[in-house]
């Protein structure tokens, strides 16, 4: 039978080792367990949401803290600290009102109470934490105003004993040093040690006043060297003599232990001593290196201008002084000696480039004399003997030149200017110019110079192939048109000393007005310019080639005019004249032929025609000689320049009797307007032993203008005599 038992529910709580039949028995039982599990849940979500709410709320106040700091550092550091007691009432309203209140507006936006008020507690830490911030901050700066007036106070104490290094300032300023720092509110080992550096900071300005004021006090301890020490490459050079003189340096000795009865120095030990000594010695070094340097950069400028004879500005400030100080006591004497000694000679340095032979041999006797005078050693004496030489040299490369080019010497020493080829127009007034400073050099030292020298004929010769060779001639015309009367005669004679037989007949043919000589001018600046294309195609029209069928022909007809029983001689180191006018006589001819076409081969008719053109009129007969009158120059004019010529050259040289007389000579053409003196078919020799040339372009017109007056005049008396005696033999 079934057993009953009223005590047992009619449901047990499901398990796995019960079925649902009994389970279902009591239902209460279950809703009480889930009423437990809803409540446990409900409160492990409550505290979930205010973990949730805290974290949230924690790193929130941490960025606000990490911002907070940062504005709090950025505000006390903006304020001046000079002044504590106001800097900290601004702080602590800071903290009170603008960082609380960043602090209370985060805080009432948490939405748990509990966290608000664990926050609310860190609020008021961190705020105490800027408080006690600021207050070390105001201590700190009123320890560090303490520690600043101290050190301003030492630094005033240093300076006192530095201009005033006695033993008694040293002692005074060191006891209220004492007395300012053992007043410090410090922690006594640190003011202990701010003290030490006190007193060794008013040491060390004692032996550094002392040392400005009187540094042969340290002599004991110090040695002064010279290196790199070596002779001059040139003793007459002012800064191969300073270069040469080696560098100047101060160097400390090994023992430095001797007391000197200096209390700063007494009471540092030697390594500080040492170190003292170093640091001014480097100093000084560094300030001799920066004298000698400066020295040296104005001797350099000074001798610069010395050596052209000209005196700097600033010469005066190179003094013995300073001369001594950079050298030392002997070498610095002689150098100022020597500075000296250029100074006064300057002048004369710039005129001996200028002097005559005469006027050097005395002005270098003066100066042997300076060296006698002046000779206080040996080497003295060698420096300067070397600069007697050095002038010697100076005047003998100035008259290699001026014989060489008279042109670039007097650009370099007679203030005349390069003339300029880009413009023509201005060209004659710088001929002008030039024509009167050469006239007072050739009469200086008996020179016949051209006013061109080679660089002027180079560029004279680009200008003509850059252009248009009528154009060119029009221009030239122009200028020698505008020239002075009285400047012709040079101008003319420099033309024909130009080198390029073109340029130079050019140019000559330039100074005749005759519209028939300009164009002759024309065809020999186009033969120049074009020759090679011209050979070319004479050599294509006319099957021959023009050298073996025109120069050997032209060569031996202008041989006829320069023989004269003489071969051609060459007195002036140039182009022999036949062969420049032969050379010219080509270009004519080829210059002829472009212009009219024809390339034929009438080779006597055409040499013919050239020489009337370029060489003049025909031959006549002078003394027994055929001379052909130059371009320019009638036959009237010729006979009249070359017999006063003649006349002049004989009397200058002082001959008499029939010696004197030009028609006891005879001549050979030389060419360029020159003719050589002849006697017996020789070339006349002056007492000198030189041959005796006369250069028809350079005898002054107005001895020309006179002769042919005289003969003029002359010629009327005679007309005048025949007149009257045809009219007394008339019937």
């Amino acid at each position: 039978m079934v057993e009953l038992n009223f005590k047992k529910p009619y449901v047990e709580p499901i398990a796995p080792n019960q079925d649902a039949v009994r389970d279902a028995v009591n239902p209460l039982g279950g809703l009480q367990d889930i009423s437990v599990a809803i409540r446990q849940s409900t409160e492990m979500l409550d505290k979930l949401r205010q973990a949730n709410v805290y974290g949230d709320a924690n790193t929130q106040f941490t960025s606000l803290s990490a911002e907070t700091n940062t504005d709090f550092m950025n505000y006390t550091n903006s304020l001046d600290m000079r002044h504590t007691r106001e800097a900290g009432e601004k702080i602590n309203t800071y903290i009170n009102n603008t960082l609380r209140k960043k602090y209370d507006n985060f805080i009432s936006t948490i939405p748990n109470r509990e966290v608000r008020q664990k926050f609310a507690m860190q609020k008021e830490h961190d705020l105490r934490s800027y408080q006690k911030q600021g207050l070390d901050i105001q201590i700190g700066a009123v320890t560090l105003a303490q520690v600043e007036n101290a050190n301003i106070s030492t630094n005033f104490s240093a300076d006192i004993v530095r201009n005033d290094p006695s033993n008694e300032t040293h002692s005074r300023q060191i006891q209220s040093i004492e007395n300012h720092i053992n007043s410090l509110p410090l922690d006594p080992i640190k003011k202990q040690d701010f003290l030490n550096k006190a007193k060794e900071n008013l040491h060390t300005n004692q032996i550094m006043g002392a040392y400005q004021k009187d540094p042969k006090i340290f002599d004991g301890f110090l040695t002064a060297s010279y290196k790199n020490v070596s002779a001059p490459k040139d003793p007459t050079s002012i800064s191969d003599v300073i270069d040469a003189s080696g560098e100047r340096e101060l160097e400390v000795n090994l023992d430095v232990s001797k007391k000197i009865g200096l209390a700063g120095w007494d009471r540092l030990d030697d390594s500080k001593r040492r170190h003292l000594l170093e640091h001014l010695t480097n100093r000084d070094n560094a300030v001799n290196n920066k004298r000698k340097r400066e020295f040296i950069g104005e001797a350099k400028a000074l001798e610069s201008l010395l050596d052209k004879g000209e005196i700097h500005p600033n010469a005066h400030k190179l003094t013995l002084e300073r001369a001594m100080d950079v050298l030392g006591g002997e070498a610095g004497m002689e150098l100022y000696d020597l500075i000296d000694f250029k100074l006064k000679s300057a002048p004369k340095v710039k005129e001996i480039k200028t002097m005559t032979t005469p006027e050097v041999e005395t002005f270098l006797k003066e100066a042997g004399s300076k060296i006698t005078e002046l000779g206080v050693s040996p080497a003295y004496m060698v420096r300067y003997k070397n600069y007697h030489d050095h002038l010697a040299k100076v005047h003998k490369e100035s008259m290699d030149l001026l014989r060489k080019d008279p042109v670039e010497w007097a650009v370099a020493n007679a203030g005349m200017k390069p003339l300029r080829f880009d413009d023509l127009d201005t060209l004659g007034g710088d001929l002008a110019e030039r024509v009167s400073i050469l006239k007072g050099v050739d009469k200086k030292f008996g020179l016949k110079s051209s006013v061109f020298s080679k660089e002027d004929e180079g560029l004279f010769l680009k200008k003509l192939q850059n252009s248009n060779s009528h154009e060119f001639i029009k221009e030239m015309s122009r200028v020698w048109d505008g020239v002075n009367e009285a400047d012709k005669d040079k101008i003319r004679y420099s033309y024909n000393k130009i080198d390029d037989p073109a340029l130079s007949s050019l140019l000559v043919l330039t100074t005749n007005n005759d519209p028939t000589t300009k164009e002759v001018a024309s065809s020999i600046a186009v033969g120049g310019k074009h020759r090679k294309d011209l050979v070319t195609k004479f050599k294509t029209e006319a099957k021959v080639d023009f050298k073996e069928f025109y120069a050997a022909k032209i060569r031996k007809r202008v041989n006829e005019i320069y023989s004269n029983g003489e071969s051609n001689i060459d007195t002036t180191g140039k182009l022999l004249g036949e062969e420049k006018s032969a050379q010219v006589l080509e270009l004519y001819i080829l210059g002829e032929m472009h212009r009219s076409g024809d390339y034929s081969r009438k080779v006597d008719a055409t040499i013919d025609k050239a020489m009337r053109a370029v060489l003049g009129g025909s031959p006549i007969p002078v003394n027994g000689c055929k001379l052909r009158p130059i371009r320019g120059m009638s036959v009237d004019e010729f006979q009249d320049t070359l017999h006063a010529y003649t006349s002049f050259i004989l009397a200058s040289k002082g001959w008499v009797g029939q010696a004197k007389l030009p028609e006891t000579y005879g001549y050979a053409n030389v060419g360029e307007g020159k003719f050589m003196l002849m006697f017996q078919r020789s070339p006349k020799l002056d007492d000198q032993g030189d041959t005796i040339i006369l250069d028809m372009n350079d005898y002054p017109r107005e001895v020309i203008d006179l002769m042919a007056k005289k003969r003029s005049e002359q010629r009327d008396r005679y007309l005048k005599l025949t007149e009257s005696l045809l009219s007394n033999e008339a019937p």
